[in-house]
């Protein structure tokens, strides 16, 4: 968005909350001792939509010991979980990215990864998805 001049720059949900305050909406923020049941997602719009538009080949984001690697698996992994999620509880026949982009991305981006930090992200992202599911 270019405002006087300068480029502003927000991440999804800032930008959404921009417009929707310009609309005349008003938003009402979670109170902090609600905060530990929030379920949050980091970086899934970012990386998601590289992912989409490379269909799947993140190999020119990638360099070794990049923590890069690592958000594109987690995003990778997350949108793999929401996927069948979707598809299968909610019966929404329309995948958030198609399934071969993301195994695509998953399957570069591992390879910069170390097998410990793999096994700690799956594990953050299923149980943010068993969340999810409990509801």
């Amino acid at each position: 968005i270019k405002k006087n001049g300068f480029i502003e720059r927000y991440d999804t949900g800032d930008y959404v909350q921009k417009i929707l305050e310009q609309k005349g909406y008003k938003i009402e923020y979670l109170k902090i001792e609600n905060m530990t049941s929030l379920l949050a997602f980091y970086a899934i719009s970012h990386w998601g939509l590289k992912i989409r538009k490379r269909k799947g080949n993140i190999l020119p984001y990638l360099q070794v010991n990049d923590s890069k690697a690592e958000k594109i698996y987690r995003t990778s992994l997350m949108i793999k979980y929401l996927n069948e999620y979707l598809f299968d509880n909610l019966m929404i026949k329309k995948y958030i990215i198609n399934p071969p982009y993301v195994e695509e991305s998953l399957s570069q981006s591992k390879r910069y990864i170390d097998s410990l930090t793999l096994i700690d992200i799956e594990v953050e992202i299923k149980k943010k998805i068993q969340l999810l599911k409990k509801g």
